[in-house]
């Protein structure tokens, strides 16, 4: 499960380029919107640390304009393929990128 210790730094999930245009590794996505573990637990500090860490990964994906999938996911080939599926359902008005390799 992912740690971080502040807003600030980088999640191996995803990344905040900009407000909303965050970009998602395809290696540890699906283990975000899995995750039970809410941010306090994960040393995330945050206003809400109450707030589960699927529940802010999946409000990124929901309100941004532009998604960045990067990555592939190593062990689970099918669920590489998926993602960008799962996003587009998730954001359907954002703009969607793939970007191939690390």
């Amino acid at each position: 499960m992912p740690t971080v210790s502040s807003t600030a730094q980088r999640s191996p999930i995803f990344s905040a380029s900009t407000p909303t245009s965050p970009s998602f590794d395809a290696e540890h996505l699906l283990d975000g919107l899995a995750s039970t573990g809410d941010l306090a637990s994960l040393g995330i500090q945050a206003a809400d640390e109450d707030r589960a860490f699927a529940d802010v990964v999946v409000r990124q994906i929901e309100y941004a304009d532009t998604l960045v999938l990067w990555g592939q996911s190593p062990e689970r080939a099918f669920d590489t393929r998926m993602m960008p599926i799962l996003l587009q359902q998730m954001a359907p008005r954002a703009v969607h990128i793939r970007v191939d390799g690390d």
